[in-house]
């Protein structure tokens, strides 16, 4: 993905990245974490947040940034550094609202040619699940590296 993306460091636990999303109007501290799900799948929740200003994080503030492509270029770098140190890993990837959801779902497909040769993509829809297709709209999906023994993701 050679999409332009913001610098981010990782913060103390080595799962959660930091990086400030900058517009002419605004500069909006954002959290991306990864957080376990299931020990045993190694399933992890990837979340996109706002920093708020009295500290807490929210999922649903509409940013309207002017930056979408490059805050998802972001995330997805993340998701690079995050399977570096655990390759076996999955991540779980839904938005906190539909429209988010399909966010995330055009960004994959618009990048599918160059994903999929490293990633393993999966979509669902309820507990249906089934590799990632252009064209058919998920509720969500999980992510895993090529060389993940499990090339199958039964459920979650």
């Amino acid at each position: 993905m050679n999409e332009p993306s913001y610098p981010f460091k990782r913060l103390d636990d080595r799962l959660t990245f930091g990086f400030e999303s900058i517009s002419q109007e605004k500069t909006i501290k954002k959290l991306i974490e990864f957080r376990l799900l299931d020990t045993s799948s190694e399933l992890y929740n990837l979340a996109l947040m706002d920093i708020l200003s009295n500290g807490e994080v929210s999922d649903m503030i509409v940013s309207n940034n002017q930056d979408m492509s490059k805050v998802l270029a972001t995330v997805f770098q993340s998701i690079r550094l995050f399977f570096k140190e655990k390759p076996n890993a999955k991540v779980l990837i839904q938005g906190s609202t539909p429209s988010r959801t399909r966010l995330y779902q055009i960004a994959i497909g618009k990048y599918y040619a160059e994903l999929e040769p490293i990633y393993n993509i999966w979509g669902f829809r309820g507990t249906d699940i089934q590799r990632f297709e252009l064209g058919y709209n998920f509720e969500g999906f999980i992510v895993s590296t090529k060389n993940f023994e499990n090339h199958e993701v039964e459920s979650f």
